[in-house]
């Protein structure tokens, strides 16, 4: 397969593609881009610095830690399994409730006496039954804690314990690919 090239002084691809244009020249082989985005003969790259792998994959891990927490969490509920939305505006709605419910627990005055929340059965592929589940103060402490917080502590323990492998790798000397495959 030819390839059309232009290379700079240093002998470096800076262009190619599969038609000629001005100023190139054929040559018989693939050029790819290589980890740092630049051109080079396939089979000519360099290999990525492990400091890059690293890096990626610590991102990578915290990208997946935070799309599981805010993914959401099922509770049981009388019984009865739900879906509860866990995203950056219902993990503060938990929290200020959570402190209302505390609140009302000590004896403050004016408080709600129960809360009505959102949950969904039949939880399937992001989609669900609506419903509205009411909660008094220690029924709301609960699922806070039961549901809530032990899954986002579940889901920040599993990405520590992925990063935690992750540096056991780096300081065992791992190869690239081991590093790519945690």
């Amino acid at each position: 397969m030819s390839t059309y090239v232009i290379k700079n002084a240093a002998g470096d691809i800076e262009m190619w593609d599969a038609q000629p244009f001005p100023g190139s020249v054929e040559v018989n082989y693939e050029v790819v881009r290589g980890w740092d985005g630049k051109p080079y003969k396939a089979g000519e790259e360099p290999p990525r610095p492990v400091e890059s792998i690293v890096e990626a994959k610590r991102a990578a891990i915290d990208a997946g830690t935070s799309a599981a927490i805010i993914a959401g969490f099922e509770y049981a509920v009388d019984g009865v399994s739900y879906h509860f939305s866990y995203d950056a505006f219902d993990q503060q709605n938990f929290a200020d409730t959570a402190n209302v419910a505390l609140l009302a627990q000590m004896g403050g005055k004016g408080l709600p006496e129960s809360v009505a929340w959102n949950a969904y059965k039949n939880w399937k592929d992001g989609q669900g039954e609506l419903v509205r589940l009411t909660f008094t103060a220690e029924s709301f402490l609960a699922l806070y804690t039961g549901g809530a917080v032990a899954h986002k502590a579940a889901r920040m323990a599993e990405g520590g314990a992925r990063k935690a492998a992750l540096a056991e790798a780096v300081a065992r000397g791992a190869t690239a690919e081991e590093l790519e495959a945690i």
